[in-house]
C-alpha cells in the first residue's frame, strides 16, 4: 500500500464520524429547544445555558464511533465503495437511533405522544446525511488515488492458463483500480512457458513458496485461476494464504456458478468467488467474548464442588499431579498450554505422542469416568478466560499431529484463522478421533464451522455439547 497508511486513514474516518455526530447532535438539540418554544434567535443562548447539552456532546460522538466500530465499518478501510458506505451507515444509524430513542428520548417529558416519533425521526434525519456526506468525501478521495495509481494493493496471480491470461489482458486494457501486479505462481509445471507466448508477469516460485512470497512482498490481494484438472491444488494454495488483510479471489468453474457459489464480486466484469475468514462481525465477537468471560466465571463458581471432588479423585486414583498441561497450536498457529485434569497414568507417553482410544490401558479408572462426561476438560475454562481458547471452535491439536494431518489435508491450516474451542462442531457431530485419518474425516465438520461462524452456530454447538455430556458419550 502506498501513500496513505491504514492507521492514518482510519483516524480520518473516526474523526469525521466524531465531527458529524457532534454537529448532528447540536442540530437535533436545537430542534428540541425550538419545539419547546424557543425562537430561532434564542437557540444559541438556550444551548449555551443548558449543561445537559455539553454533557451529551461529550458522550454522543464516542457512542456513534463505538457503534460504527462494532458494525465493522473501520475494517478493510481502503476497500470502501459508495454503496458499502451507504448500507453500513444506514444500518448503524438506524440501530443507534433506536438505542438513543430508548435511552434518552423516551425519558423526556413531552406534550404529545407523537413527539417521540418526531424526535426519533429528527435524530436520524440530522445524523445519517451528515455521516454519509463525510464518509463519501473520504471514500471519493481514496478512489481517486486508486484510479491515479498513487495507492494500491500488492497483487499475486496464481495460475498461468488461458483464464489468467485473459484476466491480465483485461487488466492491461481497462486499468482497474488499485492492483499492483507483482508476479505469478504457476499451478502446474509449465512455469508460464507456452510456445511463442511468454507469461506477462515474472514467476515468483512454485506452489510451495506461496506463503513466503506473500510475506516477502506484503501481498494483499490474490487471484487464483485453476484450469480444468487443477482444482485439487486449491487446498494447498489456500492453506498458505493466512496473512492478515489478505483478500482471495478464485475464478469459479461453470459448476460453481450454477450451484450459486459465486457472490456479487467482480473485477473488470470477471466473476470471482471471494474468500474471507472473518465471517463473524465484530459486534458478535464482542458479545461472544463477554459471554465467555461471564459464563466461565460463573461456571467456575457453580462447579467449584465438582472441580474439587474431581481433583481429589485424581489425586487418589494414581501417583502424579492433579493437572496435566500440554502444548497445542492455537490462533495463527501460536503454541499455548492447554490444561486438563490428568486422566492417564504418569508417563503414559514415552517416545512419541499417542491418541487415546477405546480400551486404552493408559487411562485410569477415574480418568475413564471423567472422559466419558468430559469432566477432564473443565480446567480449560481457565484457557478460555485467558483468551487462548474460545468456548466454541475447532479443537486444538499438537504440532506433531498437525504435521501428519497437513501432509494429506493441507487446508487444515485454515483452522488457524479462528481460536480453538473447548468444544467444536466436529466433536459434536463426529466425536473423538483415535488416529490421523479420523482427524481428517472430522476436519470436514470444522471447515463447515469455519464457513458458518455466528452466535447462532455457537449456541447450537453448545446445546449439542450439553446433550453429549449428559448422555455420557465422551471417550
Amino acid at each position: 500500500m502506498r501513500s496513505l497508511r491504514r492507521p492514518l486513514l482510519k483516524g480520518l474516518y473516526i474523526a469525521g464520524d466524531w465531527l458529524s455526530a457532534a454537529a448532528a447532535w447540536t442540530l437535533f438539540f436545537a430542534f428540541r429547544k425550538h419545539t419547546e418554544g424557543y425562537a430561532f434567535t434564542q437557540l444559541d443562548d438556550a444551548l449555551l445555558q443548558d449543561p445537559t447539552f455539553f454533557l451529551s456532546l461529550l458522550l454522543i460522538p464516542p457512542f456513534w464511533c463505538l457503534l460504527h466500530g462494532l458494525f465493522g465499518y473501520y475494517h478493510h478501510i481502503y476497500r470502501k465503495t459508495y454503496m458499502q458506505d451507504f448500507s453500513q451507515s444506514l444500518k448503524a444509524c438506524f440501530t443507534g437511533t433506536l438505542i438513543l430513542f430508548f435511552l434518552i428520548i423516551l425519558d423526556d417529558s413531552i406534550g404529545r405522544y407523537t413527539d417521540y416519533y418526531i424526535y426519533a425521526l429528527a435524530l436520524f434525519a440530522t445524523y445519517f446525511p451528515l455521516c454519509l456526506l463525510v464518509r463519501w468525501s473520504l471514500t471519493g478521495r481514496i478512489r481517486r488515488r486508486l484510479r491515479q495509481g498513487r495507492i494500491g494493493f500488492n497483487t499475486l496471480v496464481i495460475g498461468d492458463g488461458p483464464a489468467a491470461r485473459h484476466f491480465l489482458d483485461q487488466i492491461h486494457r481497462k486499468n482497474p483500480d488499485g492492483l499492483f501486479l507483482k508476479g505469478y505462481v504457476p499451478i502446474g509445471q509449465t512455469d508460464g512457458k507456452h510456445p511463442g507466448e511468454p507469461f506477462p508477469l515474472p514467476c515468483l516460485g512454485r506452489l510451495g513458496d506461496i506463503e513466503q512470497t506473500l510475506r516477502r512482498l506484503t501481498i494483499e490481494e490474490v487471484f487464483v485461476f485453476p484450469e480444468t484438472g487443477e482444482e485439487n491444488a486449491l487446498p494447498l494454495i489456500l492453506s498458505q494464504c493466512l496473512a492478515p488483510h489478505l483478500v482471495i479471489r478464485i475464478r469459479p468453474s461453470t459448476e460453481n456458478i450454477l450451484l450459486g457459489a459465486v457472490r456479487h464480486y467482480s473485477v473488470q466484469s470477471e466473476p470471482f468467488i471471494k474468500l474471507s475468514f472473518d465471517r463473524m462481525p465484530l459486534w458478535q465477537r464482542c458479545i461472544r467474548r463477554g459471554f465467555e468471560i461471564t459464563g466461565c466465571s460463573l461456571a467456575g463458581i457453580l462447579l467449584a464442588p465438582l472441580l474439587l471432588y474431581a481433583a481429589y479423585r485424581v489425586r487418589r486414583s494414581s501417583p502424579g499431579p492433579v493437572f496435566y498441561s500440554q502444548e497445542r497450536l492455537g490462533l495463527h498457529g501460536k503454541p499455548f498450554k492447554i490444561y486438563k485434569f490428568r486422566s492417564m497414568y504418569t508417563g503414559a507417553e514415552t517416545d512419541r505422542p499417542l491418541l487415546a482410544s477405546d480400551g486404552d490401558t493408559r487411562i485410569t479408572p477415574w480418568g475413564r469416568i471423567m472422559r466419558k462426561y468430559r469432566i477432564d476438560e473443565l480446567p480449560q475454562l481457565y484457557n478460555v478466560l485467558r483468551g487462548d481458547m474460545a468456548l466454541v471452535g475447532p479443537r486444538p491439536e499438537r504440532a506433531y499431529f498437525v504435521e501428519q494431518i497437513v501432509k494429506t489435508a493441507p487446508h487444515y491450516r485454515l483452522l488457524f484463522n479462528v481460536k480453538p474451542g473447548l468444544t467444536s462442531w466436529g466433536e459434536t457431530q463426529y466425536g473423538y478421533a483415535e488416529n490421523v485419518p479420523q482427524m481428517i474425516e472430522r476436519l470436514a465438520y470444522d471447515m463447515v464451522y469455519l464457513e458458518n461462524q455466528s452466535l447462532t452456530m455457537d449456541l447450537k454447538i453448545l446445546l449439542y455439547t450439553i446433550g453429549v455430556v449428559f448422555k455420557g458419550e465422551g471417550q
